[in-house]
């Protein structure tokens, strides 16, 4: 785990999904695959020629920007609108095949939910997909309790790859971004992007056992040994 910043005055827990809540290499490879059929399809190209102008396109920008665009911000480069895009996604991920629940997990969330002000799910995904995957995963009670929310694009009018998107989230959980905490397996998005909207905190973990070692730590502890940036 590697941590950034310094737990203080922390009130609030922003916390990933992919890759973060679970772990689960078919589900992304399955995903994928389908979502590059499926936007090959709406721009008319084969899906290998479509894999080629993203590789290409992502390459580019990562050399002139020194950041890779994300998958989504590719789609709208190629003309897919926001609106296709997340109708696309939203119809061939299939996490109900995939993703079991993980008690474990559930234990852990429904503890800081009563320790911690908030608890938020922060996806870049549609908001459906994070609230599938959720579900999935054994967090469908506390979803409907209201104990935890999900935030997506749609939700704050911004992408992961803005400080709007982590700013905002933090508005709707009535907190500052200082007072917000974000968990992610991304440094650069979870991490830098979370700390240039003024986040406290950020913990880049490496996997779901990780996270759920992670949140045990800070059910009853807002920083001793997790509160050290490394």
């Amino acid at each position: 785990m590697k941590i950034l910043g310094k737990m203080q005055n922390a009130r609030a827990l922003v916390i990933d999904i992919d890759n973060t809540v679970y772990d689960n290499p078919a589900y992304f490879q399955d995903g994928n695959r389908r979502e590059l059929e499926a936007a090959a399809f709406c721009l008319g190209h084969t899906p290998e020629r479509l894999e080629q102008l993203i590789q290409s396109y992502r390459s580019n920008q990562e050399q002139l920007t020194g950041r890779k665009p994300t998958v989504t911000e590719t789609m709208y480069h190629y003309r897919l609108s926001p609106d296709q895009w997340s109708r696309l996604r939203c119809e061939v991920w299939r996490p109900e095949i995939f993703l079991q629940p993980n008690p474990a997990l559930a234990d852990v969330i429904c503890k800081v939910s009563t320790s911690w002000r908030a608890v938020a799910f922060a996806t870049n995904s549609p908001k459906q997909i994070g609230v599938r995957v959720l579900t999935c995963v054994g967090l469908g009670d506390l979803l409907s309790s209201r104990k935890i929310q999900v935030f997506g694009p749609e939700d704050v009018g911004a992408s992961k790859h803005q400080p709007e998107f982590f700013r905002a989230v933090a508005q709707e959980l009535s907190c500052l971004p200082a007072e917000c905490v974000s968990i992610g397996d991304r440094e650069d998005t979870e991490g830098r992007v979370a700390f240039q909207a003024g986040y406290g905190v950020a913990y880049i973990v490496v996997n779901v056992g990780e996270t759920i070692t992670l949140l045990r730590a800070l059910c009853d502890n807002h920083g001793g040994i997790y509160g050290r940036e490394n």
